[in-house]
């Protein structure tokens, strides 16, 4: 049992400490849902991900139009993501 709580407690901080999302849901890593907490860490580097995405094509393209519309259409696509992920977090909280 006290294995298992510092095998929590490693994941959650190395987790905390590489930036890898932000909010309280961490801190019942292993004591919630199984899919929100497998996901929380990964939900805001998706997001940044996904603006990147944006700038790196912009970056290897050579035609203006793409230049100015993909990183903004990588921006939009995460707001939009954590639009999504903020709304379920709303609902998963409703629903508890």
């Amino acid at each position: 049992e006290r294995r298992e709580e510092a095998r929590e407690l490693l994941i959650v901080g190395i987790a905390l400490a590489a930036g890898l999302g932000c909010g309280g849901r961490q801190a019942t890593f292993g004591r919630g849902d199984a899919k929100v907490d497998l996901v929380t860490p990964f939900a805001h580097p998706i997001f940044t991900v996904m603006f990147g995405i944006g700038v790196g094509v912009a970056a290897t393209s050579r035609s203006a139009g793409v230049r100015f519309a993909a990183p903004a259409i990588g921006f939009v696509l995460a707001v939009m993501l954590h639009g999504i992920w903020n709304l379920a977090a709303i609902r998963l909280a409703s629903d508890a």
